[in-house]
């Protein structure tokens, strides 16, 4: 199956080492088996970190997630929605001034199953308001690729846009 989809998300710091997270998301994926299938969701959650080393951050989270699932044939639409949560970890290492590497670990438990991923990233730090990302993740059943364009903005907060396609085995 090949989806596309948008991400809008967004923390504000609660603390030096705590953060509100909230985020949106929609994708769609056109005429898998003669079916139409679009979904949304949306996020709140809370992160944590802690400096393992001069340049490196360990962090966790846990997110509560609504989710919203549509699948039409063209004659019948079924849809369903359902909260869940997602629980990661994962380290962030600074390998020069303006490069990140990040590497994540995440568990999504939503519709009665569970599933893990595994996710890799690499930013750019254009200056210290604006950062590129690009990443791959690897799922149980989905493998994304993610396109990432960040703006810190004032009082701690920053918006994040990410694009991604979706490749499910």
């Amino acid at each position: 199956i090949d989806a596309t989809g948008f991400v809008f998300s967004g923390s504000f710091s609660i603390s030096q080492n705590l953060a509100f997270t909230v985020g949106f998301g929609t994708s769609s994926a056109d005429r898998f088996l003669g079916i139409d299938v679009d979904t949304s969701s949306t996020a709140f959650g809370v992160t944590a970190h802690s400096s393992s080393g001069s340049k490196t951050d360990i962090f966790g989270g846990f997110t509560v997630l609504m989710a919203d699932v549509e699948a039409t044939d063209g004659f019948i639409t079924i849809s369903d929605d359902d909260t869940g949560n997602i629980i990661e970890f994962g380290l962030r290492h600074m390998v020069s001034d303006t490069l990140e590497l990040i590497a994540v670990f995440s568990r999504t438990d939503i519709f009665d199953d569970t599933s893990n991923a595994t996710g890799f990233g690499l930013r750019f730090y254009s200056d210290e308001k604006l950062s590129l990302g690009v990443g791959y993740t690897i799922g149980d059943d989905v493998d994304t690729i993610v396109e990432c364009k960040s703006s810190y903005l004032d009082l701690n907060a920053y918006a994040q846009c990410s694009c991604s396609t979706n490749i499910t085995y």
